[in-house]
């Protein structure tokens, strides 16, 4: 989850113990969806748009993925970190594009909705250059929450996807307890059955 601070100055609206009590939440989930993600995506390296204090991604690596990286604002505090301070890059998510390297997955976890809507289309665009492979939620209309500013319904963000970049959702998506969380992955990745990229929109969800 990232937390993106409005452009109000220097100031940053969120303090350790905000940072601190979003992970907890966020660890147990990652300790149910990471296995299972892996059972379906043997991956051996991962990045995490909105990584925060790199919970997943702690996770990712108790599970065998030792090659990842975590990019958020610079804003995030370091000795909060979860992960080593060299696998964390601070960048502008509202303006990230080139990480100058691929990965087998990208996670974007509960971040969308805190970014302009103007910036929707480049950032899934940053996402499906940085892996063929994306593990993606976010917040849904009418959900409320922290510094959301653009909350939208799934299949918003489904077809950004799928128009702007031929990913479409995987038949494992919406899944894991989310009504916001869904895997998408390109059709020339080998994963995605041809008929599933076709109707790949449209998912019927089932809970853990």
């Amino acid at each position: 989850m990232s937390l993106m601070p409005r452009d109000t100055g220097t100031q940053i609206p969120y303090d350790e113990s905000f940072y601190q009590g979003q992970q907890d939440g966020s660890v147990s989930s990652a300790q149910i969806v990471v296995p299972i993600v892996l059972s379906l995506f043997p991956c051996r390296s991962v990045v995490d748009f909105g990584c925060c204090v790199g919970g997943w991604l702690k996770e990712f690596e108790r599970n065998g993925v030792a090659d990842y990286l975590g990019v958020d604002g610079d804003y995030v505090a370091r000795h909060l970190l979860k992960i080593p301070a060299d696998r964390f890059r601070p960048i502008d998510l509202r303006n990230v594009s080139d990480l100058g390297r691929g990965f087998d997955l990208a996670c974007s976890l509960e971040v969308a909705e805190h970014l302009p809507e103007d910036r929707a289309k480049s950032f899934v665009a940053a996402l499906v250059k940085a892996a063929p492979v994306v593990l993606f939620s976010a917040a849904i209309s009418l959900q409320g929450g922290t510094e959301h500013v653009n909350e939208q319904w799934q299949s918003y963000r489904a077809k950004l996807f799928a128009r702007l970049h031929r990913f479409g959702l995987h038949p494992s998506g919406d899944l894991w307890g989310s009504p916001g969380r869904m895997v998408v992955s390109s059709k020339h990745s080998g994963i995605l059955p041809p008929r599933q990229m076709s109707s790949g929109l449209h998912s019927g969800r089932r809970p853990l």
